[in-house]
């Protein structure tokens, strides 16, 4: 019992440690001055100073100066990260060498690290199948050894006329026995594996999904976003005979400056590196997720998807050869058009994340088959799978696809993503595993959110489970064991 008091305060001082990392105090400016307050003080939108050496107070963006941040305590990734403008902080986090000034977006309760507590508090109080079994072992534990109890008294007394044997005999059986152990070590074990999971960046939303995820033998993984860093790069630009490639980019660049889309950011960024001048267009007109038309000196110009240009009435004859050659690539392209004829191709490349191929390979030594499950076209998705060695391929998926055919794969199965498209799959699957830099829907379908960016921490959280399975096999071995061979 001692032991198990001992695991239970160590599985709890886990989560007083997170909320501990949080300073007392902030260093608050405004109007110039640097107001020294009490952290409850400190209300989304007040602009802060971390000085160096010190922890982060609050969760909000980087306003001004560099420095490099100590995130293990909250996401478990080793390696300080650099910050600039615009990055994001954490709080109870520690700033390195240089001063920050940062925009505080989250405080108090709201914080990522309360509500990586919260939810390791949660996780740990909620009941496995594990230890239901072992309660109701441990309800027919103690009638058991009352009647064994009582025989042995009896026997002695009535056999043998030796009451005081009896007692002596009857009082030892009650000593022996352990129901606590059936009652305890299992909930022990998994309030420990939690535990350490959230110091790893690892969240189990109930000790459920842990036990799940030590039976996962099927894997799917989303491509955007999860196999990839979410980004593509402009990989060539192709434009017919008779047009000059510097003005089309930079029209093409000028009408998709205001936008959002990653490809249109890396057309901008494109442009910007050969050091092309942009102007404003008069009227800009979006079609989300297909393309855009913008006004640029009287003149249409159109960008966006070769079948979006199509259904407009663009003339893409002067782009069928280079576009059905990057097509049979698996190549992404975006087309850009003057008035009704194309002038221009944009060829994309998507690469995979530097740590894929080790996270995949962990994931094949755990015997985990993969499969990719992505709602691109078959012909990117294959070409990704190649690269990388996954053997099963399903591309060209809506959402309600993909959760079919996680569902369609039985019991033991795994999804891991990222985005709004894939919460229907991470629900449907036996364990959901999202990115915590994913959408806040995928986060919530999931049973299990990863702090930390890296791929290689699915095969560690596989194996974290595994590991805490193979404690309470251990566990129950020894208390039936234990009682077993104590109580005759």
């Amino acid at each position: 019992k001692f032991l198990e008091a001992r695991a239970r305060r160590r599985a709890g001082q886990a989560v007083r440690g997170l909320m501990e990392q949080v300073p007392p105090r902030a260093i608050l400016l405004r109007h110039g001055l640097e107001l020294e307050v009490a952290i409850d003080e400190v209300r989304a939108g007040d602009l802060l100073r971390v000085p160096p050496n010190t922890p982060v107070p609050a969760d909000g963006l980087v306003v001004s100066g560099t420095s490099w941040v100590d995130e293990s305590s909250v996401t478990g990734e080793p390696m300080p990260v650099t910050k600039q403008p615009g990055d994001r902080m954490i709080a109870g986090t520690r700033n390195g060498e240089g001063a920050l000034e940062m925009r505080s977006e989250r405080v108090g309760e709201e914080t990522l690290l309360a509500q990586v507590a919260a939810r390791v508090e949660a996780a740990q109080a909620s009941r496995a199948s594990a230890s239901r079994l072992a309660d109701r072992v441990a309800s027919w534990l103690v009638p058991a050894v009352s009647v064994a109890a009582v025989a042995a008294l009896l026997g002695w007394g009535l056999w043998k006329a030796d009451w005081t044997a009896g007692w002596t005999a009857a009082t030892a059986v009650f000593l022996a026995a352990c129901p606590c152990a059936l009652g305890l070590a299992i909930p022990a074990a998994l309030a420990v594996g939690v535990g350490l999971a959230a110091r790893h960046g690892v969240l189990f939303r109930d000790v459920e999904s842990l036990e799940r995820a030590a039976s996962v033998r099927i894997l799917f993984l989303d491509k955007t976003g999860t196999l990839t860093a979410g980004h593509s790069s402009v990989r060539g630009f192709w434009t017919p005979p008779g047009e000059d490639a510097g003005t089309v980019l930079a029209q093409a660049a000028s009408a998709e400056r205001g936008e959002t889309h990653p490809l249109a950011r890396a057309i901008v960024d494109h442009a910007a590196s050969q050091g092309l001048s942009l102007e404003s267009p008069s009227r800009v007109q979006v079609t989300p997720g297909l393309g855009v038309l913008a006004i640029l000196s009287g003149t249409e110009i159109r960008v966006g998807s070769p079948d979006f240009l199509r259904s407009e009435g663009v003339q893409m004859e002067p782009l069928d050869g280079p576009l059905a050659e990057a097509l049979s690539r698996g190549e992404g392209a975006v087309a850009v058009a003057r008035g009704r004829v194309a002038c221009g191709l944009f060829l994309f490349e998507e690469t995979p994340r530097p740590e894929a191929p080790l996270a995949l390979q962990d994931l094949r030594d755990l015997g985990v088959s993969v499969a990719l499950l992505s709602g691109d076209r078959p012909e990117r998705a294959e070409t990704m799978a190649k690269t990388l060695g996954i053997p099963r391929v399903m591309a060209g998926m809506l959402p309600g696809a993909k959760a079919d055919a996680v569902r369609a794969a039985g019991p033991g199965t795994a999804m891991v993503g990222d985005g709004v498209n894939d919460a229907a799959a991470l629900a449907s699957a036996g364990l959901g595993i999202s990115l915590g830099t994913g959408a806040d829907l995928a986060k919530e379908a999931a049973g299990v959110t990863l702090l930390r960016d890296d791929l290689r921490a699915v095969a560690w959280t596989l194996r974290a489970a595994r590991a805490t399975r193979r404690v309470i096999l251990e566990n129950l071995v020894w208390a039936f064991g234990y009682n077993a061979l104590a109580v005759p």
